[in-house]
């Protein structure tokens, strides 16, 4: 009878054993799992700087996703890269925050550093959405007065871009650089241009070689 019990005894001390070390292990929790790759995809809106020195305007800007896990934001104050990854639906850009996406859409952000103020995702288009075509409107002050009423740009071949007060009438030609298909860079002498396409019209800021910001919503042209 004592060897049974010392037996029994064994038997439980390893029980209580092996329950201790099952239960000190950490549980295994997967990875979310990640179905939308945001390589060739770009955001485009509106955003506000953190930092209110220019009335509180809204700035368009663009975020391009590239290869490497690079994606390029630029804004009329130039451009920077960041790096991002896609963890199950949250698009981390790693100096930013994240977007939550959804069926190749945005759903949600929580983004620190810049007042996002409008924000959309779309495919990046093949071919340069700017060429060709004028669009035209008023460029106003910071105070929302009017700087030229009838302002236009004339996107032409070669990344060139003709500007003038009346469509027809043009006091200057660019060079600029397109940015993602959709929007167009000019850096000039004394002064910088940055205007991105959204939703048909042409949203412009103007930054001249005092500080001075100047914007503008441009409608497309169709000439009759």
């Amino acid at each position: 009878m004592k060897t049974v019990k010392l037996s029994l005894s064994g038997l439980l001390v390893c029980l209580m054993f092996l329950s201790g070390c099952a239960s000190s292990e950490e549980p295994i929790i997967p990875e979310p799992e990640t179905t939308f790759n945001p390589e060739g995809y770009v955001i485009i809106g509106k955003m506000k700087d953190v930092i209110v020195l220019d009335g509180g305007l809204e700035k368009p800007f663009v975020m391009e996703f590239k290869s490497g896990n690079v994606v390029t934001l630029s804004t009329i104050n130039g451009q920077r890269d960041d790096t991002y990854q896609m963890i199950g639906d949250k698009l981390i850009l790693d100096s930013f925050g994240y977007f939550v996406v959804e069926e190749e859409a945005l759903v949600d952000e929580v983004i620190v550093g810049i007042n996002l103020v409008s924000y959309s995702m779309q495919k990046l288009s093949e071919v340069n959405e700017l060429y060709t075509d004028t669009y035209t409107g008023q460029y106003l002050r910071t105070d929302n007065s009017v700087l030229h009423n009838s302002f236009f740009y004339a996107f032409k071949n070669d990344n060139q871009v003709d500007a003038g007060y009346h469509i027809g009438e043009v006091v200057r030609t660019e060079k600029y650089v397109p940015v993602a298909n959709l929007a167009a860079w000019v850096e000039a002498e004394g002064y910088k241009e940055f205007m991105v396409l959204i939703d048909g019209k042409l949203e412009i800021n103007y930054l001249d070689k005092n500080g001075a910001l100047f914007h503008g919503v441009l409608d497309r042209y169709f000439d009759a």
